[in-house]
């Protein structure tokens, strides 16, 4: 039994989901009675414990999909398709791109790592100037 199960109540017949909204319980604990075997009635307007202090959990929200090219993804989806990050998708995205341009344009590259993604350690390929001294000099120097 799921969340989105029709449950019949007083002649009204609604999903499992809606019935948790209307009594302000989570629909997990409705389906927890059932499987103990609760009846429906009873597993939908049972008042739940609650300490002070202790609130509903938030409804578990569908990703927001995104249509371009006949194809419907997620942000986690797309960034495995174009190989952009998710990161750069929902800040072009909150920047109001359109979803083409969003997908289609490559991302600037800036500093090319010397390593591998594996062994990059996030100084670039930027050489900095080190002084031609060694430890044994500064001791000796005045």
């Amino acid at each position: 039994m799921t969340r989105d199960d029709l449950l019949t109540m007083n002649g009204v017949t609604q999903p499992i989901a809606e019935w948790a909204l209307d009594y302000g319980i989570p629909a997990s604990l409705i389906l927890t009675r059932l499987n103990r075997g609760m009846s429906t009635a009873r597993a939908i307007t049972k008042p739940m414990r609650a300490k002070p202090g202790d609130q509903l959990p938030e409804p578990p929200s569908t990703p927001e999909t995104y249509e371009f090219d006949g194809q419907a993804h997620t942000i986690a989806e797309w960034a495995k398709i174009t190989g952009i990050s998710q990161c750069v998708l929902r800040d072009r995205i909150r920047a109001g791109w359109q979803i083409k341009r969003v997908l289609t344009t490559p991302t600037k590259r800036g500093r090319v790592s010397n390593f591998s993604a594996s062994m990059g350690t996030g100084a670039g390929s930027d050489v900095q100037a080190m002084p031609k001294m060694g430890f044994s000099e500064i001791e000796d120097s005045p």
